[in-house]
């Protein structure tokens, strides 16, 4: 089981694109002042390795704590455990060097959520 707990008094915001964060402009900028939570059951090999099922599961509860926040899913990662690479500001090469030397595939299909 995997839980994740976003916890604040004063509330969160969903960040948008900066030069240190994802590189999308959420336009559903919801303030979310309670507990936020996340729970899955993933394998535990899938979390012990640093390749395409643990991103996939980062998905999972990525797009959990993204939907709280008013957004659809979360856009950088697919379920597939892909890394959409327009959804982050870093420069491709950055990622496909990453990504390559975790065999995670990198895709081209920015999500039309706007």
């Amino acid at each position: 089981m995997v839980a994740t707990t976003v916890l604040t008094g004063v509330g969160a915001r969903l960040g948008t694109g900066s030069h240190r964060s994802f590189n999308d402009d959420y336009r559903t900028d919801v303030v979310v002042g309670t507990v936020t939570q996340s729970r899955h059951t993933v394998s535990i090999a899938d979390l012990s390795n640093s390749g395409q099922a643990l991103t996939a599961a980062a998905a999972l509860v990525g797009g959990d704590l993204f939907q709280s926040f008013g957004a659809a899913e979360c856009p950088q990662l697919t379920a597939d455990g892909e890394v959409r690479w327009r959804h982050w500001h870093v420069a491709k090469d950055q990622i496909d060097r990453v990504a390559s030397r975790h065999s995670i595939p990198v895709v081209d299909d920015p999500l039309a959520f706007f």
